[in-house]
């Protein structure tokens, strides 16, 4: 028995002491690791902010481009209806036409009408230039979505491997923990004990889905830039002065086509919105046991 305890009293202090140092190498491979994990995480959430916001942004303009549109055609109805009543005096006689002229003169509807005329005519312009002016702003958008998402998704990537590199690191922590039992190191052991349970946090948060929130947003911000160009192009040339001098059922056709991909670029705009707010709630949870695992490992 005796012999026993002569041995202990030699081996215990030989394995505490082969602990600490297997402790304070993992430990540095530890901080090495986790720690830096919380300012990506943070970046990660301002982009991500940013890019709802300019999604946003972009709905509410393609939104309002089409309600501009749609404005715009109710208006051009009215002024097909006084066009109509007035190019009806090309196919009149001479002998009509000057009664037209006396009635044009005499009547004060005839008058109203030509002035309401022109002021639908400014109104139906004013319209045309508000849906592209909006249209070219929610292209702009989608083209800074298309640069955030991609950012992000590289960044998101980037993170995910250093989360497994930091969570390897701290499994490594636990034989040595319990080992700790062996030597009786309470304090090591209950410190070794917090960052364990602390960072291994990591595995009830999937950054994946950052990741892949984005990759959809990346695909659908790309698909807008094209549609919203097309619908900014098209408003333009409907509105152009050529165009609204021209071919009047030209000019009909071009404006249903850039109302309705100013429609289909606001549901676009508002989806790619929606796939970075789906993951706000994932970012925040990573980032709040990033912090809490740097806490742990810098105490």
């Amino acid at each position: 028995m005796k012999r026993i305890i002569f041995l202990l009293l030699i081996i215990l202090p030989k394995i505490s002491l082969c602990d600490t140092i297997d402790m304070n190498v993992i430990l540095e491979s530890a901080r090495n690791n986790c720690i830096g994990i919380a300012d990506e995480i943070t970046n990660i959430k301002n982009k991500n902010i940013g890019n709802i916001t300019v999604s946003s942004i972009g709905a509410v303009a393609a939104g309002g481009a089409l309600y501009a549109g749609i404005t715009k055609e109710q208006i051009d109805k009215k002024l097909a209806e006084i066009e109509k009543s007035i190019q009806s005096a090309e196919n009149l006689s001479d002998e009509e036409f000057v009664d037209f002229l006396v009635d044009w003169y005499e009547t004060q509807n005839t008058l109203e009408e030509m002035q309401e005329y022109q002021e639908l005519t400014d109104d139906s312009k004013q319209h045309g230039n508000i849906r592209t002016g909006l249209m070219a702003t929610n292209t702009a958008t989608a083209i800074t979505n298309t640069a955030l998402s991609g950012n992000i998704k590289n960044q998101s990537e980037d993170v995910s491997e250093q989360i497994k590199l930091c969570l390897k690191s701290i499994s490594e922590l636990t034989p040595i923990m319990g080992q700790m039992y062996i030597s009786g190191n309470k304090s090591d052991r209950e410190y070794l004990q917090n960052i364990i349970n602390t960072c291994e946090e990591f595995h009830l948060y999937d950054i994946d889905k950052v990741t892949n929130a984005n990759i959809a947003s990346l695909a659908t911000s790309s698909a807008n830039i094209a549609t919203a160009a097309t619908a900014t192009i098209t408003s333009a040339l409907a509105n152009s002065t050529d165009i609204r001098n021209g071919d009047p059922t030209k000019e009909k056709r071009l404006n249903k086509t850039a109302n309705a991909f100013s429609g289909i670029s606001a549901g676009i705009s508002a989806t790619s919105s929606i796939l970075n707010a789906t993951t706000i709630k994932t970012i925040r949870n990573i980032q709040s046991v990033a912090q809490r695992c740097e806490g742990a490992l810098t105490q």
